[in-house]
């Protein structure tokens, strides 16, 4: 392969995954906005913490805990689900009473209503994608800048 050619594929390598990323974070950054838009925040008891594994390729894993509640709606219907996103440390204990914030149509979407943590995920993506995309558009612009002198 040519080595002027490299810049030109490489590029639109970095440019598609750039893309791809800024995408989904574009997405989950709608999604979250949306949900807090619709949602109604209520208090809920915590009843227990679910830990889980978030295993890092460059380091040491580590102990997420996801708080599990119940809340009554308004129609005195009872709901008991997970919440959408776990912390470290643990964002309550057992037993806390918390604000929660819930989809009318749909009770079990459920998330702390303080809760930041879905919103720095969804920027990191933003972030990564636009450096992506950007070394993506430079590199295609000199590969193609190199192959139109050839």
């Amino acid at each position: 392969m040519d080595a002027l050619a490299r810049p030109l594929w490489l590029g639109l390598l970095f440019l598609v995954i750039g893309l791809l990323v800024l995408g989904q974070g574009v997405v989950s950054t709608h999604q979250r906005r949306r949900f807090r838009a619709r949602s109604v925040i209520t208090q809920a008891h915590v009843l227990e913490l679910r830990q889980s594994w978030l295993h890092n390729t460059d380091g040491p894993s580590t102990i997420v805990h996801t708080p599990v509640v119940r809340f009554a709606l308004p129609d005195g219907r009872t709901v008991e689900a997970a919440t959408m996103t776990g912390t470290k440390p643990a964002p309550a204990r057992v037993g806390d009473v918390v604000d929660v914030r819930y989809d009318p149509d749909r009770p079990t979407l459920v998330d702390l209503a303080h809760s930041r943590a879905g919103g720095l995920v969804s920027c990191m993506f933003v972030g990564l994608g636009l450096v992506f995309a950007t070394i993506g558009a430079v590199l295609t612009w000199l590969g193609a800048t190199h192959a139109s002198l050839r």
